[in-house]
This record gives structure tokens, sequence and C-alpha cells, in this order.
């Protein structure tokens, strides 16, 4: 077997990282506009 095919937790993993660091992303943005 050459290729693995990842979980679906590990699927659900990886959205849930980059939804956090989008939103982290968003915080960052907006923070300046709020102080």
């Amino acid at each position: 077997m050459l290729y693995e095919e990842p979980t679906c937790c590990e699927k659900l993993d990886l959205v849930n990282a980059s939804n956090k660091y989008k939103s982290r992303l968003v915080i960052r943005t907006r923070s300046p506009a709020n102080s």
C-alpha cells in the first residue's frame, strides 16, 4: 500500500486546526480597529 488514506478523525483535526488558525488571523486583524 503506497498511499494511506487519512482517517475521519485526522481529517477533522486538520479542519479544526485550520479553522482555529483562520479565526486567530481574523482576531489579529480586527483587534487594532477595536483599540
